[in-house]
């Protein structure tokens, strides 16, 4: 996986949201375009980048993608930009409920973006997505898209019930395909064991990237968060991890890993 070769060792970067330069983060860092809600895409935006190839910050300015026309149309603009990853967040397009027209926009993103890596994710809201889906309907919908090959990896998340998430991550390992497994808390930032606990049981469900978000009420919690990425990438991880802290004001960002698989 191209876009995990910047998490082969622990990076810590903050940043000030709608500031200048990032702070800490470096300039060969991943870029990454998420179509998702949002207007538009500033090639200069700082918070665009990201150390580890695959966090979403504010500043992304993801492109509003409702529709198969509009998502197409501004993917050729953004041929031009030098990006890492594109992020298709499913869950706000119209027809997401019509898989054949999902595989077709699919295709049309793979055929327009050539080698750029793909990264397929259906956020549903309880995590903080769009629309909800059943879990029935989320395996199908993910396996369809790794079995298309369209994409290069599929967002899980990996607190919907253990035989869903080792499912999905079975079949889309089964299509060559890798799993980011994900889980976000909007209500606050768990304490260091918990966090502990639910990267361990990302990895340990088969997820190749596990990633956490959470929302910081103190500067103690981003803290705590960067505390529980280090001992996690230094005691437990065997790949790379991508850690969080949400804020309207500030963010955090750390993707750390002890060995990154290819």
């Amino acid at each position: 996986m191209p876009w995990t070769a910047g998490a082969s060792q622990s990076s810590w970067a903050f940043e000030k949201i709608g500031s200048g330069a990032a702070a800490g983060i470096p300039a060969a860092a991943p870029r990454i375009l998420i179509f998702g809600k949002g207007e538009s895409f500033d090639e200069n935006s700082d918070a665009a980048q990201c150390r580890g190839g695959l966090r979403k910050a504010q500043g992304d300015r993801p492109h509003r993608g409702a529709t198969a026309q509009g998502i197409l149309e501004k993917a050729r603009e953004f041929r031009a930009h030098a990006l890492d990853v594109v992020e298709w967040r499913v869950d706000f397009y119209e027809d997401v409920f019509q898989l054949p027209k999902v595989l077709s926009t699919l295709k049309g993103l793979r055929e327009i973006l050539g080698e750029t890596p793909i990264l397929f994710t259906f956020r549903t809201r309880k995590e903080g997505g769009e629309k909800e889906i059943d879990m029935e309907a989320y395996t199908a919908l993910n396996t369809a898209v790794a079995q298309s090959g369209d994409a290069d990896a599929v967002d899980v998340e990996v607190f919907s019930g253990d035989e869903v998430v080792r499912r999905n991550i079975q079949a889309i390992h089964a299509a060559g395909k890798a799993v980011v497994g994900s889980n976000h808390d909007f209500g606050g930032t768990p304490d260091k064991a918990d966090l502990l606990f639910r990267l361990r049981k990302m990895q340990e469900l088969g997820a190749d990237i596990p990633k956490i978000a959470v929302m910081p009420r103190c500067p103690g919690d981003v803290i705590a968060l960067l505390d529980a990425t280090q001992e996690m990438s230094g005691k437990y991880a065997d790949r790379p991890i991508i850690t969080m802290s949400m804020g309207a004001g500030w963010s955090a960002a750390c993707a750390g890993s002890t060995s990154a698989r290819p």
